[in-house]
């Protein structure tokens, strides 16, 4: 998710103002803001413990290899609580009053949605900002491995944005760059997940696609003709709002992945709008 220095953001960099329940240490679940290249000025919600826990392995993470690697909050342990993170936020909104926030982003040091507290958490964030920053979206950033758990789906229409990932729609590339937990589902059951959910979404679903090139012949990569056509075919079944392309940005988890070039991801851009017939998929660099 982040890089060496800010380990806990998923992507931007602090902008001078930052808020005093800054996550340093860890010592709070709020960061931030931080200027984001897909959600501008945007304050961070962490949920997840200091050691990066997540139910993939993306050789490309800004955050380093996962240390808890897992399939359920079952196996995890140390969440903080939801009145903890509520405090968190409402000090953390109430002193941003007279600034500018764009958004409000539960995002982090792994995969938020791990969370056993995730709806009870959203639904009092936005009570949060409706009384601090009424209009600012609340956005949940997830790998969507557990989109298809009831309990992560009951807590989706509580976003105003859901950004789902789907880096690839084929499972040996699935297998190879994002590296799932063991019991992890299946990418073509994450897409038949992410379907359902979109339909219940609305247009409030966005795909988010990082591409990856390799400086090691055979390793998995997802910046080719194959996997660009099977992630448009699973895209056009899940019918997003948008589907966001992007590289890497930071030092990786594996130094064998290197960034495409930005020809490349407009390439993709393109070749995937004329696929779908219609203009959703955007580069941001």
């Amino acid at each position: 998710m982040g890089s060496g220095e800010e380990p806990y953001i998923r992507e931007g960099r602090r902008s001078a103002s930052v808020v005093e329940t800054q996550r340093r240490g860890f010592a709070s679940p709020v960061y931030g803001p931080v200027q984001s290249r897909r959600l501008g000025r945007s304050l961070g919600i962490d949920l997840l413990p200091p050691e990066k826990t997540c139910t993939f392995n993306c050789v490309y993470c800004q955050c380093g290899r996962t240390l808890n690697l897992v399939s359920s909050s079952e196996q995890c342990r140390g969440w903080d609580t939801p009145q903890r993170v509520a405090e968190a936020v409402e000090a953390a909104l109430a002193s941003l009053e007279r600034e500018r926030v764009e958004d409000i982003c539960f995002s982090g040091n792994g995969e938020p949605t791990l969370h056993p507290g995730l709806e009870e958490i959203a639904l009092e964030t936005r009570r949060i900002r409706d009384r601090h920053l009424p209009g600012v979206p609340v956005t949940l950033l997830t790998n969507s491995s557990l989109i298809g758990v009831p309990r992560v789906r009951g807590a989706l229409p509580l976003f105003d944005r859901v950004i789902a990932k789907l880096d690839t729609a084929e499972q040996d590339v699935f297998k190879g760059v994002n590296r799932p937990a063991e019991g992890v589902a299946s990418v073509e059951r994450v897409v038949e997940n992410m379907v359902e959910a979109s339909a219940e979404l609305g247009r409030r679903l966005v795909v988010q696609t990082l591409v990856i090139g390799s400086s090691k012949p055979g390793l998995a990569t997802n910046d080719d003709e194959g996997s660009l056509s099977a992630l448009a075919s699973a895209v056009r079944l899940i019918e997003p709002q948008e589907v966001q392309l992007y590289t890497i940005a930071r030092a990786p988890a594996e130094p064998h992945v290197i960034p495409v070039d930005k020809p490349t991801l407009e390439r993709m851009m393109r070749v995937m709008n004329e696929m779908l017939g219609k203009s959703i998929a955007r580069v941001y660099t």
